[in-house]
């Protein structure tokens, strides 16, 4: 199945590839809500669609012990065994996200 199909692209602005700062977590609340996934963005100052894109794994800051940290890992983790597992819809949201991005670059770029 064509990846495309499975994303509206129409609901995002035109100009979704080059939103920065307020105009980017505005787009991010839009599509995947005011939660934890926009806190994981905001701390780590990924303030841009290109930065997002540009970032090969948000959830990596969660490797390093940081009081910053404490309030949104709880948020977004479960620690089960000892181990820390992202929660299945921040996880999904991101891909989500991402993946619609990923989307509406790839198409922007076949029609150029």
């Amino acid at each position: 199945m064509n990846n495309s199909n499975m994303y509206n692209l129409s609901i995002s602005p035109n100009n979704v590839l080059t939103l920065k700062g307020d105009e980017f977590y505005k787009f991010v609340q839009s599509v995947a809500g005011g939660g934890p996934l926009y806190d994981i963005l905001k701390i780590q100052s990924i303030n841009s669609t290109q930065l997002l894109l540009d970032t090969d794994d948000i959830f990596e800051i969660f490797k390093y012990d940081s009081p910053d940290l404490i309030e949104i890992k709880s948020k977004s983790y479960f620690k089960i065994s000892g181990e820390y597992v992202v929660k299945a819809g921040i996880k999904n949201s991101s891909t989500y996200l991402t993946t619609r991005l990923k989307t509406k670059q790839q198409t922007l770029l076949n029609n150029y």
